[in-house]
């Protein structure tokens, strides 16, 4: 119920009540007062924003508080008459605690904030100071209109309780505050629920609980007032250092400088951290165990180190420790495992002294593959092994705790002991793969945001454009594509000295960002050699007649794959002889750009590698075409990768596991075209491989047909060339090297030397397998003499056999007859 009546105030008293005694008030006429109306609260209105009654509403414009003195105070401020001029306009005041206009007035800024005011002569007329976190909370920008009115409470604010969370937007910050030292900073403020305060720099807290006095449940107030008997109860955040909302994840990591990872960072939220957020008494209520460790893995540059420290820099921890696999590492016996117990140490202490209560530790171990290798790969690893027991132990030994967590980074997960990974240990594997066009152009913007604010970005610039042009590429292709359109653009604004440099030019365009995509390309060095290959051919394989069936028919097969929704893994063989055309073949099948990921396996680049050695790179190289949505692999001259010979040797470890993974076909969704090359195909057959290429394309030898369309073509009408090239059989790529050796033109004597010259070759070869058939044929002789001695002995050993045996028959009837007249 309102109860009011009409009184008479003097000025000066009012002034005195209003503004403190001693104000300036003399300005003010008496007809600008009217009668106060005494008003009593009326115990069932509910208000937040004072009376509904909006007369003293006023429009300002916001602006931001430049000084940091008055910048972490909660206070907001406007000129001294702007003040005036609202609670003149009020015309009335508080009756439960009475307003002063120099401590503790308050107003109400779009109904929403309410904040207490502060004259500041310096700001213009019709202005009002919030710092950033009060903007935030009343949802205004600097620049944007706003009403403004005296704010008048009509029940008792005193709070009995406050809560609160502190959060620190720099991790290097130091907080040295207490709860009685924000009371009297705060003093008289009136607070608002789930607002952020600032309160020193980089630092602010977030009210997450309001109690009222003589309110024993009620604890969900919208605002509450500061005073010397308020309790202020500080917590520390539950996980991160910060708030964010989930929503604005991609927006909060590019301002993190990170680009590209917003769908695994909101797994790691969804996966790692969910339970975290609980409180422990509801955990231990449900039986819910938190996890204690993740490890993200993927190719190098992809962003695994980086998202980790910016994944450090937002969780809360009381020390975060960060370390370098190799670092833990120590020659002298037992030391290295003391250093993977010293980085529990304190986790320990901990939970033996709060229990779930506990604090988070949280424990960065970079190249984890370093230490936690897997056990009993040598004799020699006994030391390693017990690195890894050690570190098993800590994470989920007899007294499992719950406030760890482990990262871990390796781009070799294979290696890593699976024990490590199992459920209760590192359980969360999350890849960081190769991002997509989304992904890059995130990067970009990254990467090129310091040139546009420098002005150094020219425009036009269109990073969408450069995010298509760069498939596959990776953050730090994308960071060095970057750096070398910059140093571009630097080096063309050199003066004729070295080192002197004009910087108002210094302009970084499009150009330069595309002359850098040329000079970088992904799987360089495989690429290009691919592209020799189709380069330096004779000629287009169009107007080779088998070669380009054999290309159609691979072709077919690589979009057939590629559209087909229930096969994701194929393999096909192409089987040649020499020199046929096979590799040129798989470089256009590489130029058409079906696959975003290319590896080539051949014999020459793992000559110095041992048997297992080659085993784990053919490995590594399949698992990492499973990293791409579309991948080609080729296997060149199969025979030689076997390490084949022609008495029948070959490598049966590396064979095995070639076999293993052409019967692959868990690709996980992925589409991989397996395509193999070999000149020797009875070989594969023997070994059995051949079988597991599931298509397998012939390129036959050339025929006079062919050589006559191929020499015509390059304009060579010697018709005594063209019989010698048919009559020899030579091959595409000897028919090649021939028409280099004599850039002038083909003249029929010269052909046929240099013919005769790659004849001696053949006849020193054919001379070889005469050879090595002789060497067969004794060897199949003296097979055939092993056998036959096997077969002497085996009979002279079945006949002292049979001796002995009868000689032993003999001895036990005589015994047998012996013991019998003993008896008798």
């Amino acid at each position: 119920m309102v109860i009011h009546e009409e009184i008479p105030i003097p000025v000066p008293s009012l002034l005195e009540r209003a503004y403190g005694e001693g104000s300036q008030y003399e300005e003010l006429g008496f007809h600008d007062f009217q009668p106060m109306r005494n008003f009593h609260a009326d115990p069932t209105f509910d208000y937040s924003s004072g009376a509904p009654n909006d007369s003293s509403a006023i429009s300002v414009m916001v602006s931001d508080i430049t000084s940091n003195q008055k910048k972490f105070k909660n206070l907001a401020y406007m000129k001294e008459e702007q003040i005036k001029k609202i609670m003149i306009n009020k015309q009335r005041q508080s009756i439960l605690f009475p307003l002063t206009f120099k401590t503790d007035c308050h107003v109400v800024v779009n109904d929403k904030l309410v904040v207490q005011i502060r004259e500041d002569d310096t700001l213009k007329e019709g202005m009002i100071a919030l710092d950033e976190m009060q903007r935030m909370f009343a949802n205004i920008s600097v620049g944007e209109f706003v009403t403004v009115k005296l704010f008048e409470p009509k029940k008792i604010l005193d709070m009995e309780e406050l809560e609160l969370v502190v959060y620190k937007l720099n991790k290097s910050v130091k907080l040295k505050y207490t709860a009685s030292q924000l009371a009297k900073r705060f003093m008289k403020q009136i607070m608002n629920n789930g607002q952020n305060v600032s309160f020193q720099i980089d630092a602010y807290f977030n009210i997450t609980r309001i109690r009222l006095l003589k309110q024993a449940n009620q604890c969900n107030n919208a605002l509450g007032r500061i005073t010397s008997t308020t309790k202020i109860v500080i917590r520390p955040p539950t996980v991160f250092d910060r708030a964010f909302q989930m929503e604005n994840i991609d927006e909060m990591l590019v301002s993190l400088d990170v680009g590209g990872l917003g769908l695994t960072f909101r797994s790691i939220i969804q996966k790692a951290f969910a339970s975290r957020f609980l409180d422990p008494v509801l955990c231990k209520s449900l039986n819910i165990s938190h996890v204690k460790g993740m490890v993200l893995h993927g190719p190098p540059g992809t962003g695994k180190t980086l998202l980790m420290r910016k994944l450090v820099d937002l969780l809360v921890a009381v020390e975060l420790k960060v370390v370098n696999g190799p670092e833990l590492l120590v020659k002298w016996m037992g030391e290295s495992e003391q250093n993977v117990r010293r980085l529990f140490s304190e986790a320990i202490r901990d939970h033996e002294v709060y229990g779930d209560e506990s604090p988070l530790h949280i424990i960065v171990i970079d190249e984890l593959e370093s230490i936690a290798r897997r056990r009993g790969q040598s004799i020699h690893s006994e030391m390693q092994d017990g690195i890894v027991n050690q570190l098993l132990t800590m994470i989920d030994g007899f007294s499992s705790m719950n406030n760890i967590f482990i990262i871990g980074t390796t781009n070799r997960l294979d290696l890593i002991d699976r024990a490590l990974l199992r459920p209760g240990r590192l359980e969360l594997l999350l890849e960081v793969g190769v991002p997509d066009e989304r992904g890059r152009l995130e990067i970009l913007k990254v990467h090129t945001q310091s040139l546009k604010e420098t002005s150094v970005l020219k425009p036009p610039f269109d990073l969408e454009e450069i995010a298509r042009l760069t498939p596959n590429w990776t953050g730090a292709d994308l960071a060095g594509l970057a750096r070398s359109a910059l140093s571009t653009a630097i080096y063309r604004t050199m003066e004729s000295t070295l080192g002197k440099i004009d910087k108002e030019r210094i302009k970084v365009s499009q150009a330069d960002f595309e002359f850098g995509i040329e000079e970088r390309t992904k799987n360089s060095a495989i690429v290009d050699k691919l592209v020799n290959h189709r380069v330096n051919a004779l000629l287009d394989i169009s107007h080779v007649d088998p070669v380009f069936a054999a290309f159609k028919r691979v072709d077919q097969i690589a979009k057939q794959l590629l559209c087909c929704k229930s096969h994701h893994f194929f393999t096909c063989l192409l089987a040649g002889p020499n020199g046929c055309g096979k590799t040129t073949l798989a470089a256009h099948i590489v130029q058409k750009k079906y696959f975003k990921h290319v590896d080539m396996v051949q014999p020459e680049s793992m000559i110095d590698f041992s048997e297992k050695e080659k085993s784990q790179k053919l490995v590594e190289i399949f698992e990492d075409s499973l990293k791409f949505n579309s991948s080609l692999i080729i296997l060149d001259d199969v025979e030689r990768l076997v390490g084949y010979t022609e008495i029948g040797q070959y490598l049966k470890e590396f064979s095995e596991t070639l076999k293993g993974l052409l019967r692959k076909h868990d690709t996980k969704g992925k589409k991989v075209l397996v395509l193999g090359t070999t000149s020797e195909k009875n070989i594969l057959e023997q070994i059995r491989i051949s079988e597991l290429f599931v298509f397998q394309v012939e390129i036959p030898p050339l025929k006079g047909d062919d050589f006559k369309k191929i020499l015509e073509h390059k304009n060579i009408c010697n018709e005594e060339v063209i019989e010698a090239a048919v009559s020899k059989k030579i091959s595409l790529k000897e028919l090649h090297l021939l028409i280099d050796l004599m850039p002038d033109g083909i003249a029929g004597g010269d052909f046929l030397k240099y013919l005769s010259c790659l004849n001696t070759s053949d006849g020193k070869l054919a001379q070889a397998q005469a050879e090595l058939a002789r060497v067969q044929t004794e060897l199949t002789q003296a097979q055939a003499r092993l056998t036959e001695r096997e077969t002497y002995w085996q009979s002279e050993l079945d006949s002292r056999i049979s001796q002995l045996s009868h000689l032993h028959d003999q001895q036990t009837r005589e015994l047998r007859s012996q013991f019998f007249n003993l008896q008798f």
